[in-house]
């Protein structure tokens, strides 16, 4: 009994969380996501575009990033 009521619990919540969350950049989003669009499009050769695309940033690469959003 107590399993199925966690259960519809964990249902309730995961489904307010999707229906009333906003879908905002965070933190670095905004100046990272601009940056890296204007260097790629500034690119002219498919070298370029890809060092942009593998470029560090904060020590460490953000490949998810760069190439969904």
């Amino acid at each position: 009994m107590f399993l199925f009521f966690f259960i519809i619990l964990v249902a309730i919540y995961t489904y307010n969380l999707i229906k009333y969350s906003a879908n905002v950049p965070i933190e670095f989003d905004f100046d990272f996501i601009l940056a890296m669009l204007n260097k790629y499009i500034e690119a002219t050769s498919l070298s370029e575009k890809f060092s942009v695309i593998f470029c560090l940033h904060n020590a460490h690469i953000i490949i998810f990033y760069r190439l969904f959003f």
